[in-house]
């Protein structure tokens, strides 16, 4: 929920590739065009992106999310996320999109440029742009005035682009009207949930029919293809002895990012969402309000305030976090739930909160002064990030003079002991599904070389979070399908949820033909003695929380009901479980409803232009040639 409740106008990402311009995008170390290493790691037509290159953008971005989530950023998302990756896609569309702007006629002009410069208060005395204060500004962070200019112009040429080809997307006033109607419309159902898990006990298990459901499903118990592997590990920290950083490197460093160690006014919440669109109609917006309202009453009665939140909130990570949202600052929310949040003392809760996600009740748990770390707090850490990064370096030079050794002798036990390392595994059976030893998370792209390599070949250099690898296939297993006899408590277990699923859906179905004769779902579950759920108004854009996995066509046949014809023709698939409905009613929407009119365009133009912006990169980078000649 933290993601949804950021401002979110456009891609962060994106914003990072396009919108973090000088004082935040150069003053983290920047990419100057002028400091570049020589190992290349990826080139881009003629375009040549350095190790250096790469690694700065790579602890940018890594710096990016930390500041985003704070204490709830791990070392597992950057696995994750694949920063990495992530890391080099924007090396790539920062050099594609300069790259169109010259073709379009797009480049930042010098007065354009100049204005922006004149709009920077960190360049400003006493509200006006002051030169001495402008090349101080520069001089600390280690630039020249034709330095910045340059980098300013390029930010400057990239929002130029964007802007150009997100301006072709248009809404027209019947898709409007197409989308309200379709995601707008509001109906309410009865609804019955039949649940197999209730019904394992009387599923009866027959040899036969258990010998027939294994040879049914004989594939879903096979043992998959595993191979056995020696392989040596090279890790950053292992050289770290050999990497060694000058108290005045360090000062630099930390002067060149004193941004980096600046942390706004923080707060941690946690919070209750009620779920409504700020479009939906009046009378769902109140009975929502009226839900929240009850809440609130029973949280300041001193309620357990995270329970609360397990039970009514419609976050969708609720269960995970009990409604909390971490440490935030007041630019990583939404304006209206920042500034009630920021306005509250340690322990209070605020009245209800409305933005365009529905109400919130927010209760403040901490909060954080604004402050700039001083030298001797981050010096260690600032040291152990140079190091790492250098060691890094280090470790994968090492690693692909040993792949060449390794590569040519066919043989790394024999090349390990050449170059004097040590196996890291030696005849390790494994599948495309296992972890290896040493290692907390296989990246995807490691297993999908060691699977598709041949038996006795030595494999590329491979990166993994730990280090970087190298290993030989020593040994191929085929395939196998194991007997009944080895996998047979597993296949019983599957058989009874297997006929258990066929129990609840007949009983569905069964119900679904009494409710549709009866005409009534409502009867038809008191003779069977079965709880009756009533939904709520809600639309496709709204579902209630419990109806939240119905999607798809599941979803538009529930939306097709009408009141000739409220039952549907078979039950719904609802996770596991089985649905059958019955539509009471149905409401037109408001088609005249000028607010809701301004936020459903709104929203079909951010999607166009997403969905145009998006083609039209893949169009950039088809018509590029990338070559990634380095490992990442």
């Amino acid at each position: 929920m933290l993601n949804l409740l950021r401002k979110h106008a456009r891609s962060w990402i994106i914003k990072f590739l396009l919108l973090l311009i000088v004082i935040v995008f150069i003053f983290w170390g920047g990419f100057t065009y002028h400091d570049r290493d020589r190992d290349t790691v990826a080139k881009v037509d003629d375009h040549v992106i350095t190790v250096g290159e790469f690694n700065r953008a790579y602890d940018q971005l890594i710096e990016m999310y930390r500041q985003q989530l704070g204490d709830a950023f791990s070392a597992d998302m950057i696995r994750q996320f694949n920063l990495r990756q992530q890391a080099m896609d924007m090396l790539i569309e920062r050099y594609l999109l300069l790259k169109a702007a010259h073709e379009l006629g797009l480049a930042a002009t010098e007065e354009e440029i100049r204005r922006q410069i004149l709009q920077y208060p960190v360049f400003q005395t006493n509200g006006r742009f002051d030169e001495q204060q402008y090349r101080l500004v520069l001089q600390q962070n280690r630039m020249t005035p034709e330095s910045f200019e340059q980098q300013l112009g390029h930010d400057l040429s990239l929002m130029k682009v964007e802007d150009f080809i997100k301006r072709r997307a248009l809404v027209t006033e019947e898709e409007v009207d197409a989308e309200i109607r379709f995601n707008h419309s509001p109906i309410e159902i009865a609804y019955v949930l039949f649940d197999p898990s209730t019904l394992e006990g009387e599923v009866s298990v027959m040899e036969e029919d258990l010998e027939a459901f294994f040879n049914e499903n004989s594939s879903h118990y096979r043992e998959p293809e595993q191979r056995r592997l020696s392989y040596v590990l090279f890790r950053p920290e292992d050289f770290f002895h050999e990497i060694e950083v000058t108290e005045e490197e360090l000062r630099r460093t930390y002067e060149a990012r004193i941004l980096d160690y600046h942390h706004p006014a923080q707060v941690h919440a946690r919070h209750i969402l009620f779920r409504v669109h700020e479009a939906a109609p009046e009378e769902e917006v109140a009975q929502v309000r009226a839900e929240a309202e009850k809440v609130l009453l029973e949280a300041r009665r001193g309620e357990d305030f995270a329970q609360l939140a397990r039970k009514h909130s419609e976050d969708p990570t609720v269960e995970d976090n009990e409604g909390d949202l971490g440490w935030f600052s007041r630019d990583q929310m939404i304006p209206r739930f920042a500034e009630v949040a920021f306005s509250l003392e340690e322990g209070e809760i605020s009245d209800l909160v409305r933005t365009p996600f529905g109400f919130h009740i927010i209760q403040v748990l901490g909060m954080r002064e604004e402050k700039t770390q001083s030298f001797e707090e981050v010096k260690d850490r600032l040291e152990a990030s140079i190091k790492e990064e250098r060691a890094r370096d280090v470790a994968y030079r090492r690693a692909l003079t040993f792949s060449d050794t390794a590569y040519g002798l066919q043989d790394l036990e024999t090349a390990a002991g050449i170059q004097g390392y040590t196996l890291a595994q030696r005849d390790l059976w494994v599948s495309r599904e296992d972890s290896l030893p040493d290692l907390d998370m296989v990246p995807s792209e490691v297993m999908q070389e060691l699977f598709s390599v041949s038996e006795q070949e030595v494999t590329r250099v491979m990166e993994a979070p730990e280090g970087y690898l190298v290993a030989s296939v020593d040994g191929v297993r085929p395939p196998q399908t194991p007997s009944l006899q080895e996998v047979r408590d597993q296949v019983v277990l599957d058989f009874r949820r297997s006929e258990a699923a066929n129990l609840a859906r007949e009983e569905a179905s069964s119900f679904l033909e009494n409710a549709r004769n009866m005409g009534s779902l409502e009867r038809a579950a008191q003779e069977r003695n079965l709880e009756m759920n009533r939904s709520g108004w809600f639309s496709r854009s709204v579902p209630p929380r419990e109806l939240s996995p119905l999607r798809g066509a599941a979803l538009d046949a529930l939306f097709q009901l009408e009141k000739e014809r409220p039952f549907p023709s078979e039950p719904f698939s609802l996770e596991g479980q089985y649905l059958v409905a019955e539509l009471l009613d149905r409401k037109a929407p408001d088609l005249d409803d000028q607010e809701k009119r301004e936020a459903v365009s709104e929203g079909l133009l951010q999607e166009k232009q997403a969905a145009l912006w998006n083609a039209w990169m893949e169009q950039q980078r088809d018509r590029a040639r990338i070559e990634i000649v380095g490992a990442i």
